[in-house]
């Protein structure tokens, strides 16, 4: 029998330098080509691909996986390279900031680069989008699909298959969902052979929402106390996941606000993951259309270091936060900062992430552990006086997660790569007892020759759009989905773009077709994942067929008006949890209907105590305004069931004690109501450039805008070579314009430059149309369809609107938002 033949050129009892070379069917396919982060040398055995190369495919951007690949292009400067579209752009930040720092360091230390910007321009002219889910074929016989894998933006595992059989390499993969991704699930690919990471194969990961609670809780005891925090984190991932940490902590009130300082290369790749907004959790998608920056769009405090020459000014201002790249301390600004603040007792460094074993990141722990005294970064010692912690905030799976995904696969051969010594060990002893066939642990250096299992011919179901447009037919599509698996399985969109036989249109926008057409809903585990949903009013079951599902029973009960936010079912426990918007008034609301629906069947229900922040605050701005109050900023007290809302002016107390009344009744929250403390604005309120200084300014905007229907809803210091401007956000561009007279006086009385954002709050206007037809009694359909560059929202209505009442809300709307409103009936 043809054999497939694996060659490992590094990466494989180490963390770096990951690359492997598959020949199979007259293929030569490279996956992966990073570099070593420290040791020996940082290249793998390139010469190894010296033979010349069909492809190369990439598992994700982080430079143990890609960052000797421009050393590679040189010699080999034809061969396509394919990867998640995400991990393309990661790519172009990861590979050029790299080759930027190897100039300087060869015009200061005359060391030789690996490569230069030009080379890394080349090969990024040689990379190929490949959508998840999707093959692409490499020759005529081989085909490479990806798979999420969980571990950052992009990542994913990589399914080669050939008429020899099929290789899975898992690339780093986490099972476990973070707060940017979600977690791998179990790839539709059955591979003969599995390269799995073994990163953490020695070990049990700590619970991981306590490790984010721990670390928000300390960081903040940290700077209470007079200390600064310095966060080193990994550009990609490790970051974004510790500033929606702090976010969330901020935001639910479970934290005092204080200043966040981002710097390093964090500050574009936070950008990039905002850019590929299709690939994060729904959670996260959404708080992108609400706020449109999640990283730094509604948190004041957190911000961005403008420039290198600020951070001396960070460092001599007070107590704060900083996360910094690179997280082991091995370059970049966090090593600025942990120079300064290793040997001031008053700080801690809080480490979030692998340290390789001869990187400055593990000294500092060995320090932290009494092991050493010192620190040594960029060939100076500091002594160690702060305190370090350790938190585990892992992006890898762990032990037990690697076991059960092998054991899900059932390869005929795995093959243990990318982790230390006894993390190999241990994982391979804990497989053995395991379905995984034969268990290998090889070197760099060394090949394997395998065998594939024979296959009989696979049969799938032949495309049934015949050439039709998907735009016009996702209802038989969806009738389809559920004749075949029933309308609780999700399907990949890649799976259903190919049951239809729809090659052309791109998966992003296929999810959005699919979901518009109103018969499939998102599934809220993973990006690119839907559930079909049956056609309205379809007829009911025949005599004989099985009961009507219970959780479709408590949701039409509960309807779409009443604040369900999201549910959850455990069918194997038949437990049922539901979080709403006001989880107290819900209870009171639907508890006997739960009890009478789901008790006779042996059910379990829970309603989640937790209220939704976002509506909550909405609620009670709304409350406030609708009494006559111009509502500047609410914020939330959990610890004692209270929202204080911050007005312009003093209310008048009838109609403060209203507001107070109807919020509490509707939330089962207490409203508090105070005026917004005005600022003093002597001269010496103004700096030396003649500009107010920015609080000050601030208040002047609110104090400008009490009262007017409309009022910015953030404002923020947009930094620039002339000394920055301040721009503010209203509900829409449009509304911002009737506005120009008040911003440009603004603009004289406090001496900055003051702009409108570009940028419409989608979120805001969805919400006002959903709104205004609740109250003119008009049924939705489904979701509005959002047109920004015409200014236009589409709302899908059950019946015809009658023109008077039409003409009245969609002239309302206008003057809310500035969008046109259209209401269509389907």
């Amino acid at each position: 029998m043809v054999r497939m033949r694996i060659t490992f050129l590094g990466g494989t009892d180490e963390i770096g330098a990951s690359a492997l070379l598959v020949e199979t069917a007259g293929a030569r396919i490279l996956v992966d080509c990073g570099i070593r982060l420290g040791g020996r040398s940082p290249l793998p055995e390139l010469d190894r691909a010296a033979g010349g190369l069909d492809a190369i495919v990439l598992t994700h951007g982080h430079l143990d996986h890609i960052g000797a690949l421009p050393v590679l292009h040189r010699s080999l400067p034809h061969v396509p390279v394919y990867a998640t579209p995400p991990t393309i752009a990661l790519a172009r930040v990861m590979l050029g900031d790299a080759a930027k720092i190897m100039a300087q360091e060869q015009e200061r230390e005359e060391e030789l680069p690996l490569y230069s910007a030009q080379t890394v321009a080349s090969l990024l002219e040689r990379m190929v989008p490949a959508s998840p889910g999707v093959p692409e074929r490499i020759g005529s016989d081989v085909s490479v699909t990806l798979f999420l894998s969980g571990h950052i933006l992009g990542a994913a595992a990589a399914g080669i298959e050939s008429p020899e059989g099929r290789i899975l390499v898992s690339g780093d993969i986490s099972w476990t969902d973070q707060l940017t991704v979600a977690g791998m699930g179990v790839p539709q690919f059955r591979p003969d052979t599995l390269v799995l990471e073994s990163t953490y194969g020695d070990r049990l990961h700590a619970d991981r929402g306590r490790q984010e609670e721990q670390l928000a809780a300390e960081i903040s005891a940290r700077i209470a106390q007079g200390g600064k925090v310095l966060i080193p984190a990994f550009a990609v991932g490790r970051a974004q996941e510790v500033l929606l940490i702090l976010r969330r902590a901020m935001r639910l009130g479970r934290i005092p606000r204080f200043t966040t300082w981002v710097d390093g290369l964090v500050r574009p790749v936070c950008g990039l993951y905002t850019s590929f907004a299709a690939f994060l959790r729904p959670k996260l998608r959404e708080l992108i259309e609400k706020v449109n920056d999640p990283f730094f769009g509604d948190v004041e405090e957190i911000k961005p270091v403008a420039s290198p020459a600020q951070r001396k000014e960070i460092l001599a201002g007070p107590p704060c936060a900083i996360i910094a790249s690179s997280g082991m301390l091995s370059g970049g600004a966090s090593v600025f900062y942990a120079r300064a603040l290793a040997g001031d007792p008053a700080a801690l460094i809080a480490v979030t992430g692998y340290q390789d074993e001869e990187s400055p990141g593990r000294q500092l722990l060995a320090a932290a552990e009494g092991q050493t005294a010192s620190l040594t970064l960029q060939g100076t010692a500091f002594e160690v006086k702060c305190a370090v912690r350790k938190y585990q905030l892992s992006a890898h799976a762990d032990a037990s997660e690697l076991v059960g995904l092998a054991a899900r696969l059932k390869p005929a051969d795995t093959v243990l790569v990318h982790g230390g010594g006894e993390s190999r060990a241990s994982l391979a002893r804990q497989l053995s007892t395991e379905p995984v066939g034969r268990i290998h642990l090889p070197l760099a250096g060394q090949t394997l020759e395998l065998e594939g299992r024979r296959r009989g011919q696979s049969v799938r179901t032949a495309p049934i759009g015949a050439g039709r447009p998907l735009c016009d037919n996702a209802g038989e599509l969806a009738d389809k989905a559920i004749t075949l698996r029933g309308h609780r399985a999700a399907w990949q969109v890649a799976h259903l773009l190919r049951l239809w036989g729809e090659a052309g249109l791109a998966q992003e926008d296929a999810q959005k077709l699919l979901l518009d057409s109103g018969r499939f809903a998102a599934d809220p585990r993973r990006p690119f994942s839907l559930k079909p949903l049956p056609a309205a009013g379809a007829p009911a079951a025949a005599p004989g067929t099985p009961a009507a599902d219970p959780i479709d029973e408590v949701l039409a009960r509960i309807g779409a008006d009443a604040g369900l936010c999201r549910h959850s079912a455990d069918r194997a426990q038949r437990a049922l949890t539901l979080r709403f918007n006001f989880p107290a008034r819900a209870h009171e609301r639907f508890a006997a209907d739960l009890d009478a629906i789901l008790g006779p069947l042996g059910w379990t229900w829970t309603i989640h105590p937790a209220p939704n922040l976002e509506a909550l605050l909405a609620r009670a701005k709304k409350a406030v305004e609708d009494r006559g109050g111009a509502a500047l900023k609410a914020s939330a007290h959990m610890d004692r069931t209270e929202v204080v809302v911050r007005v312009a002016a003093d209310l008048d107390p009838a109609d403060a004690a209203a507001a107070r009344e109807a919020f509490a009744r509707d939330t089962a929250f207490a409203l508090a109501i105070e005026v917004q403390p005005s600022y003093c604005l002597p001269k010496t309120a103004r700096r030396a450039d003649g500009r107010l200084e920015i609080n000050a300014a601030f208040n002047a905007i609110d104090q400008a805008f009490a009262g007017a229907p409309h009022t910015p809803y953030k404002k923020s210091l947009a930094h620039g070579p002339d000394g920055g401007a301040i721009e503010l956000a209203f509900i829409s561009p449009a509304v911002a314009e009737r506005y120009r007279d008040v911003l440009d006086a603004l603009g004289h009385d406090t001496g900055w430059p003051i702009r409108a954002a570009a940028a419409p709050n989608q979120h805001r206007i969805k919400e006002i149309a959903a709104t205004l037809a609740q109250e003119y009694g008009i049924a939705v359909r489904k979701n509005p369809s959002y047109f920004g560059a015409q200014r236009l929202l589409r709302l899908p209505v059950n019946d015809i609107v009658a023109p008077d009442k039409a003409a009245e809300l969609t002239r309302r709307f206008e003057d809310a938002t500035g969008f046109t409103l259209d209401l269509v009936k389907e």
